[in-house]
C-alpha cells in the first residue's frame, strides 16, 4: 500500500483524473491540423523546413515525435497526457533535488505544477507537447541537474548535462528565455552558509557556464530576428522604450503587477467556476464527481501531504515563484502580447506555471493554518482537477462540432475540383479553430493522395482575411495565393463555393440560383455580396467521392436532419427534384426536425415541383408558422414553380 502512496504514483493517480477521463473524446484543434497533415502527406522532415522561418531547432522535436508516432488524434491525445505525466515527474525531482528532505513540499509543488489551471491547451496535444511541453521538461531537469552539480562531487558531469538539457530547452523555443533568471536564483540559494562576498563570487562562477549558453541564444536571436526569411514574433518593447522611456517604465511596472495578479491570484480562483455548472448537465456530475474523487485521494495520501511546516523554504518558495512568474512573463512581454486567461492567449501561462506554483505552495506553507493545511491543498487541487475537465469538455464539444462539420461537407460536397476555394464569414462555435485550421482537414478528405506540389484547396474567413493580401475583394477574377508554411495554394475568386453554417443549422452551400436575401436573413453582408462568386460546378460526384479517414475523423455519424438536408442541396443543384422530394419524404417519415426553418424551402420546391402540392403546402405553411420572417423565400418558390401561383396557400398572401 505504501508503494501506491509514492509521489511517482499520486502524480499519476492526479494526471489520470484531470488528464484522462474525456481524452478519447477529443481531437486535433487549431495548429494540430497543419502538424498532423504535414507528417501525414509529406513525411517527417518536412518539419525541418517547416519551421525554419519560425523556430529552426524545434523542427527535429517535430521529426523525432511524427516519425514514431502516426497522425491519430487518439494517439496524440494519450501521448500528451505521457507528457503531462513527465512534466510533473519532472517537476518533482526538480524540487526534491533542490531541497533534499523535504518530501511534502516537493509533492505539494509537483501536483500544483501539473494541475496548474490557467493554461488550458492539454488537448491541443499535437501542437503543445511538441512546441512546449518537451522543452520545459528538458529545463526542469536542467535546474534539477544544475542542483546536483553543486551538491556532488561530480560538478563537470552534472553540469554538462545541465547545459545539454537547458540548451534543448531554450534553443528550441523562445518561450524559455526567461528561466536563467531562475537558475541564478537557484545558485545563490545553493551557495548558503558562505561569507556574502564569497557567495556571489561563488555563484557567478557557476552561473558562467550557463550564462554563456544564454548569450549564445541571445546572439543568435539577435540575428535570426533581422534574418530576411524570419517570420514570427519580433521584439516590439524596444521601440516603446526609445519613443517615450518614462512611460515605458510606468506601462512595465504596471504590467508586472498585472502578471503577478493573474498568474499568481486569478490563475487559481478561476476553478471555483466548477460551481457555476448546471445540475442538469451529466457532464457536470462528472466533473463534480471527479473533484470529489481528487479530495478522496488526497486523504487516501493524507500522511505524504501533512506535516510541520518549513517557514524557511517557504520564503524561498515565495521568492523563487515571484522571480519565476516574471521569468516566465519575460517573452511575451518583449513581444508585446497580452497576458490572458483566455484561449489562444493563455499559452503564455506554460512559462509561468512553476513560479505560479511555486508561489501559491509556499503563501500555504506561510499560512498559519496548521493541520489544517492539507485539507486546503485538497480543495485546491480538487477544484483544479475539475477546472480541467471544464477545459477538457470544451475541447470535446469542439472535436464533436468538428465531425459534424466535416461529415456535412461531403455529404453536401461528394467531390471538388482542385484549385477551389471555400469562403465563408466565420464558422460559429467553434472556439479552437480557425480558417486556415479548417483548410487542413479539407485537403485531408478531398485530397487523400496528394503527394506534393499546390495545396487543391483552402478555406478562408472573410472576418479576418477580407482586405488583406489573402483576400483583397469579393470580386471575379481576382488572384488567390496563400502560404501556409511549406505548401501554397494558388487559385481565384471565380473558383469559389461560398459557405454558410448557422449556428443552429446545417451547412449550406450557398447558390446563386437559388438564395438570396429572402432566405438568408441572418448571414453576414460579406456573403451576401459573394454570393455572385459561389460557383457550384465545382462541386460534382467525382470518380471517388470523398470519404473521410475513419481513423482520423471517426466513423461516418447516424444519419440525421442534416445528412437528408445535404443530400438533398447536393440533389437540387443537379437538378434532380424527384430525389429531393425522396429525401424530404425519408426524413418526414422518419419524425427528423429542421434545425433551421430555411432548411425546408428545398423540400417545399421539389413537392411542388413534383406535383405533390398538398404535401408542399403543408410544409409551407408549417414553415410560416414556424417563422414568419420565411415567408418572402417561401413566396419566391412559389412563384418560380410551373403552375405554382395556381397552388399557393393563401395564408402566404404571396404577391
Amino acid at each position: 500500500m505504501t508503494r501506491f502512496k509514492s509521489p511517482p504514483f499520486v502524480i499519476l493517480a492526479f494526471s489520470l483524473l484531470a488528464y484522462a477521463p474525456l481524452l478519447a473524446f477529443t481531437g486535433f484543434y487549431w495548429d494540430d491540423w497543419g502538424f498532423a497533415w504535414t507528417a501525414r502527406f509529406l513525411g517527417p522532415m518536412e518539419f525541418i523546413e517547416s519551421f525554419r522561418p519560425f523556430r529552426p531547432f524545434l523542427g527535429p522535436i517535430f521529426v523525432l515525435t511524427t516519425s514514431l508516432l502516426p497522425s491519430n488524434p487518439l494517439v496524440w491525445q494519450v501521448f500528451g497526457f505521457f507528457i503531462r505525466f513527465a512534466s510533473g515527474l519532472a517537476a518533482w525531482w526538480m524540487v526534491k533535488t533542490i531541497w533534499p528532505g523535504l518530501k511534502r513540499q516537493a509533492l505539494t509543488l509537483s501536483l500544483l505544477f501539473l494541475l496548474f489551471p490557467a493554461y488550458t491547451q492539454q488537448w491541443s496535444a499535437f501542437t503543445h507537447t511538441n512546441q512546449e511541453l518537451i522543452p520545459l521538461i528538458f529545463y526542469l531537469l536542467s535546474f534539477g541537474l544544475t542542483a546536483r552539480a553543486l551538491q556532488s562531487k561530480a560538478f563537470w558531469p552534472n553540469t554538462l548535462a545541465a547545459l545539454l538539457s537547458g540548451a534543448l530547452g531554450l534553443v528550441t523555443t523562445e518561450y524559455f528565455i526567461g528561466f536563467e533568471i531562475f537558475r541564478l536564483g537557484i545558485i545563490w540559494y545553493l551557495q548558503q552558509g558562505l561569507p556574502p562576498q564569497k557567495r556571489i563570487g561563488q555563484t557567478l562562477r557557476h552561473f558562467i557556464p550557463y550564462l554563456l549558453l544564454w548569450l549564445g541564444n541571445a546572439a543568435w536571436l539577435a540575428y535570426y530576428y533581422t534574418y530576411g526569411p524570419y517570420n514570427s514574433y519580433g521584439v516590439s518593447v524596444l521601440d516603446g522604450l526609445r519613443a517615450e522611456p518614462a512611460a515605458f517604465i510606468a506601462a512595465t511596472a504596471a504590467d508586472m503587477g498585472r502578471t503577478l495578479l493573474i498568474a499568481g491570484l486569478q490563475a487559481w480562483s478561476q476553478t471555483l467556476r466548477i460551481f457555476a455548472q448546471s445540475p442538469l448537465q451529466p457532464l457536470s456530475w462528472l466533473i463534480w464527481g471527479l473533484s470529489i474523487a481528487a479530495l478522496m485521494l488526497t486523504v487516501f495520501c493524507r500522511a505524504e501531504m501533512s506535516g510541520g511546516e518549513n517557514r524557511r523554504w517557504a520564503l524561498w518558495a515565495v521568492i523563487f515563484g515571484i522571480l519565476g512568474i516574471f521569468a516566465g512573463r519575460l517573452p511575451s512581454w518583449a513581444a508585446g502580447l497580452p497576458l490572458k486567461l483566455t484561449f489562444s492567449w493563455d499559452r503564455f501561462f506554460l512559462s509561468m506555471m512553476l513560479g505560479s506554483s511555486l508561489l501559491l505552495a509556499g503563501l500555504l506553507e506561510l499560512l498559519p493554518l496548521g493541520r489544517r493545511r492539507w485539507l486546503v491543498l485538497s480543495l485546491v487541487l480538487a477544484l483544479a482537477v475539475g477546472q480541467q475537465n471544464l477545459h477538457a469538455n470544451a475541447y470535446r464539444r469542439d472535436w464533436v462540432r468538428q465531425r459534424d462539420l466535416y461529415w456535412q461537407m461531403v455529404w453536401r460536397m461528394p467531390a471538388l475540383e482542385p484549385g477551389t476555394a471555400l469562403l465563408t464569414h466565420e464558422f460559429p462555435n467553434f472556439d479552437y479553430d480557425t480558417d486556415l485550421t479548417f483548410t487542413f482537414p479539407v485537403n485531408w478528405i478531398y485530397a487523400p493522395d496528394y503527394d506534393g506540389g499546390n495545396l487543391p484547396y483552402v478555406l478562408l474567413y472573410s472576418a479576418v482575411r477580407l482586405g488583406g493580401p489573402n483576400l483583397p475583394a469579393l470580386e471575379a477574377d481576382l488572384p488567390l495565393k496563400i502560404g501556409l508554411r511549406t505548401v501554397t495554394f494558388h487559385g481565384s475568386t471565380s473558383d469559389l463555393v461560398v459557405l454558410y453554417f448557422p449556428e443552429r443549422g446545417c451547412l449550406r452551400v450557398l447558390d446563386p440560383a437559388y438564395d438570396g436575401p429572402e432566405t438568408l436573413p441572418r448571414v453576414h453582408p460579406d456573403l451576401l455580396t459573394a454570393l455572385p462568386l459561389s460557383d457550384l460546378s465545382r462541386i460534382h460526384n467525382g470518380n471517388r467521392p470523398a470519404v473521410p479517414e475513419r481513423a482520423v475523423f471517426g466513423p461516418e455519424p447516424e444519419h440525421d436532419w442534416c445528412y437528408y438536408y445535404a443530400r438533398a442541396e447536393f440533389a437540387r443543384q443537379t437538378g434532380n427534384w424527384s430525389e429531393v422530394a425522396s429525401l424530404g419524404q425519408a426524413a418526414i417519415d422518419l419524425g427528423l426536425e429542421a434545425r433551421d426553418v430555411y432548411e425546408w424551402l428545398p423540400f417545399i420546391e421539389a413537392f411542388a415541383r413534383t406535383g405533390d402540392w398538398e404535401t408542399a403546402r403543408q410544409i409551407s405553411s408549417q414553415t410560416l408558422s414556424a417563422s414568419a420572417q420565411t415567408r418572402k423565400g417561401i413566396c419566391a418558390i412559389w412563384q418560380r414553380v410551373p403552375d405554382g401561383r395556381a397552388h399557393v396557400p393563401p395564408e402566404l398572401n404571396c404577391p
